[in-house]
C-alpha cells in the first residue's frame, strides 16, 4: 500500500487561506448532507459557509452562524474526484456518479478512506469543500 498523500490542490488553498477554513451551521446544528463521509465539513470560501448557514437556520429554526477554523497543512485529504476516492466509491455502490444520501454510505466512505491513511476528504467543488474524519484533528478558532 502507498502513503497517503493529500490531493495537490490542498496546499495551495492552505497557503492562500493562511490555514482558515469556514463552516455554517446554526446554533441548533448543521446540515447534516455527509456526501464524502462521516465527519466536520468546511469550505475555503466563506460566502459558501454562510449559503449553508442559511439552510441550516431554516431547517433546525435556528441562528446562522459561520464557524472558523485552522487546519494542519499536512493532513491527509483525499481527492474526492481522484481514482482513488472512485475506487472506494465504486465498491460501494454500482452508481459511483451518485452519492446516496445515507449515514451507512458515508459511514463505509469513511472506514476505507481511513483504512488507506486518509483524515478526509477534499473536492474541487467549493460547496462539497473537505471533510476531516477526526474533528480533534483542526482547531475551531473564536473570533
Amino acid at each position: 500500500m502507498n502513503a497517503p498523500k493529500t490531493a495537490d490542490f490542498y496546499p495551495y488553498l492552505w497557503k492562500k487561506n493562511k490555514g482558515i477554513f469556514f463552516r455554517g451551521v446554526s446554533d441548533r446544528g448543521g446540515t447534516g448532507f455527509g456526501k464524502m463521509g462521516t465527519g466536520t465539513y468546511v469550505t475555503w470560501d466563506k460566502d459558501m459557509a454562510k449559503t449553508f448557514a442559511e439552510i441550516s437556520s431554516m431547517s433546525h429554526k435556528g441562528k446562522p452562524l459561520i464557524k472558523k477554523y485552522k487546519l494542519p497543512e499536512n493532513i491527509k485529504l483525499l481527492d474526492w474526484q481522484g481514482s482513488e476516492a472512485w475506487a472506494i466509491r465504486k465498491k460501494l455502490t454500482q452508481h459511483p456518479e451518485e452519492n446516496p444520501d445515507d449515514p451507512v454510505f458515508a459511514k463505509a466512505l469513511t472506514y476505507f478512506a481511513q483504512k488507506k491513511g486518509y483524515e478526509g476528504f477534499i473536492s474541487d467543488d467549493v460547496a462539497d469543500g473537505i471533510v476531516v474524519f477526526d474533528p480533534s484533528k483542526m482547531k475551531e478558532l473564536k473570533k
